[in-house]
């Protein structure tokens, strides 16, 4: 685990986390975000887009909004580096070491203060020895993959590994004005990481990367409101969308999502003898585009067409201890700078209105940590940053029939701000190991996320600055194994107390236009847990959940007053998973693997408004796999079903007044596929 920045066994870092090496990735085919969220308690993932702009929650807490400018209540990182560009964030989802979900305010040891989490992408590494593999994979909607990695030791002292991957798929939906499929992508990934040592003290490793994504995902579902007299809904011009959940409705054929990404990550680590030296220098640059059909219908009415370029760099340098003593410690500096630039024409009942905006972060941080051993079983942390960042946009609409009618084109907001958001951020804690299977431990976080701007301005209301969020985050846990590790129990219990939450809303009009505001306090609180059983070796059931409360306390705009109250977006009070596997062994390094999975999520709003519309109710999802390995020639053939029972859900739902309607993405069907995995 790195979760505290340091390599430590999962069962002795004092944080909530759910952890994956590769190969549980690999035998829950976990190989895309969402798929990952159904193994994750307390993690939902939501958003309008296929492979774009996500929203993760974690613990109820998230940022509901599809705006390039806006940081989430989560961060990603991939490789230790914070990535900014919400489009370029899962690119480098392949040939992973691990993958950590942190929960719970991250504002001490990581690039960007979070107070939700953080997501933790590691790819492989090189190491000595010249190894590999190579996957191909083939599914139902004419799903094919491949993907693989490679270390090859070039000599004592340099050492390299090539990876990548290939997938595409058809549409799981079918457009039945065009009569064409659509939901579909194509992704393609690769990525170089040379490791030299220069010294027996001394590594430099150099990793290169880059993703290309193809898709056509941006139609969606219209769940119209208005009746039509033959005891259906539909929009406000009569439009009644398809009884079949998995048929829409365009004119569009030819939607596209188009996200272009490659970095780069420098990383120097040295032992100074007593204490070790890390910098961590990287790039990188994501290109985003997509088109949608707004109406969600064969009208064509209203479409937005997005393009935005992010380029940041960063540089983060620390020192930590390394020896026997008492006291270890860790401390660091670190700087971020982003220039993000967008253009977006909306189209709406024949007008346009063209937005562009040109918004730059700069952020500074110095941060510590240090850990006291009391004695060999309490131990003490206090941990502290300091954050100073600089932003600035300048924001240009030009209308031409959307709000202003007058027939020629006219400028409706032209205009620049800049901000400066700075503040400290906290943690205590301690931890008491009973004994070496059993730890307790309890701690504090102050946390915070920085403030911004809203990015979608159509008329000068709109053009509103946001400040911080903060929290006060207590939690207490328990990490244990017991019966000789044939049970592991982790507990988990946390209070979340948010004040200045920064709250995405739309404001009805004759166009909608949005908010991005300080509105609210809120209070989440819940338990988590995480029971693995192995009754014998080969058996081992898995059982994690989150129960959650999570709610709007009080709000100080006066617009929003009914937001009091509220149950916060994307937070189930009850998320269950539950697993199942037994090996068979069929002879001498032959085994086969059945393993079944289930996720239970109770129901969830997708907006702050606690609106059944904008809601998903209950539901379960089932996914069954099959592996046969035969460890002596290196090979695994693998089956799937997702979803078996092919249950219907959504993973977004938003209102669109000027239709009467609430625009719907759907989850995934069932599917079906094999895998052959070939190591050397």
């Amino acid at each position: 685990m790195t979760a505290q920045r340091r390599a430590e066994p999962l069962q002795k870092v004092p944080i909530s986390i759910a952890a994956f090496d590769g190969a549980a990735l690999a035998q829950s085919h976990i190989n895309d975000p969402r798929s990952l969220a159904v193994a994750t308690p307390g993690l939902q993932i939501a958003g309008s887009f296929q492979f774009s702009k996500p929203v993760f929650a974690i613990r109820g807490i998230s940022f509901k909004s599809f705006n390039a400018t806006d940081q989430q209540a989560v961060g990603v990182y991939q490789d230790e580096v914070f990535i900014a560009a919400r489009s370029g964030q899962l690119a480098q989802m392949y040939d992973l070491a691990s993958v950590e979900v942190l929960r719970g305010p991250q504002g001490i040891l990581y690039g960007k203060n979070t107070t939700a989490g953080a997501i933790n992408f590691n790819s492989k590494q090189p190491g000595d020895d010249f190894e590999g593999y190579i996957t191909a994979s083939a599914g139902e909607f004419f799903q094919r993959g491949i993907e693989g990695g490679v270390t090859i030791p070039l000599n004592e002292q340099l050492s390299v590994r090539f990876a990548g991957t290939y997938d595409r798929r058809q549409g799981v939906e079918f457009n039945d004005f065009t009569s064409h499929r659509t939901y579909g992508y194509r992704t393609y990934a690769g990525r170089a990481i040379a490791r030299y040592k220069a010294s027996e003290d001394v590594t430099i490793t150099a990793n290169v990367h880059a993703a290309n994504t193809k898709a056509n995902p941006n139609y969606y579902y219209s769940r119209g409101l208005v009746p039509t007299g033959t005891g259906e809904l539909g929009d406000i011009n009569g439009f009644v969308a398809s009884k079949d959940f998995y048929t829409i409705s365009s004119p569009y054929q030819n939607e596209r999502e188009r996200i272009r990404q490659k970095g780069a990550i420098l990383r120097m680590e040295a032992d100074l003898g007593g204490a070790n030296l890390v910098s961590v220098t990287s790039y990188d640059r994501t290109r985003y585009s997509t088109w949608e059909d707004t109406d969600a219908s064969p009208a064509e009415v209203a479409t937005v067409d997005y393009h935005d370029l992010s380029r940041q760099v960063s540089q983060e340098i620390h020192l930590a201890s390394d020896n026997d003593s008492p006291l270890s410690w860790l401390g660091g500096l670190y700087y971020f700078r982003e220039r993000l630039t967008a253009s977006n024409i909306t189209t709406f009942f024949g007008g346009t209105s063209d937005q562009s905006y040109n918004q730059k972060t700069a952020d500074y941080a110095a941060f510590g940590q240090v850990t006291y051993q009391v004695t060999d079983k309490l131990n003490l942390i206090a941990g502290a940053r300091y954050t100073y960042e600089k932003k600035s946009i300048s924001f240009l609409t030009i209308d031409d029939g959307v709000y202003d009618f007058s027939g020629v084109p006219v400028t409706l907001v032209d205009a620049y701000t800049k901000r400066t958001f700075k503040a400290p951020t906290y943690k205590v804690g301690v931890n008491y190991q009973v004994d070496p299977t059993k730890l307790l431990y309890a701690s504090f976080n102050r946390g915070f996320k920085t403030g911004g701007f809203n990015g979608t301005v159509f008329v000068p209301g709109e053009f509103t600055t946001v400040k911080p969020e903060y929290v006060n985050a207590y939690e207490i846990g328990l990490k244990s194994s017991w019966l000789n590790r044939a049970v592991t129990l982790n507990l988990a219990g946390f209070y979340n107390d948010f004040s200045d939450m920064q709250v995405f809303n739309f404001v009805d009009g004759v166009v909608p236009v949005t908010q991005v505001v300080n509105a609210a306090s809120a209070r989440t609180y819940g338990l988590e847990f995480d029971l693995i059983l192995r009754p014998v070796s080969a058996f081992k059931l898995q059982f994690a959940g989150t129960l959650l409360d999570a709610k709007i306390k009080k709000v100080t705009i006066a617009n929003l007053s009914s937001l009091s109250g509220n149950r916060l977006p994307l937070a189930p009070r009850l998320n269950l998973t539950a697993s199942a596997q037994y090996a068979f062994t069929l002879g001498e390094g032959v085994t086969l693997t059945p393993r079944a999975e289930a996720t239970y999520n109770s129901r969830q709003y997708f907006d702050n408004n606690q609106d059944p519309f904008a809601s998903q109710k209950s539901y379960t999802i089932t996914n069954a796999f099959l592996s046969l390995e035969n460890e002596n020639a290196g090979l695994t053939i693998g089956a799937f079903v997702k979803n078996v029972f092919e249950t219907h859900y959504l993973n977004e739902s938003v209102p669109f007044s000027p239709m009467s309607i609430y625009f719907t993405k759907h989850g995934d069907p069932r599917t079906f596929g094999l895998s052959v995995t070939k190591t050397f």
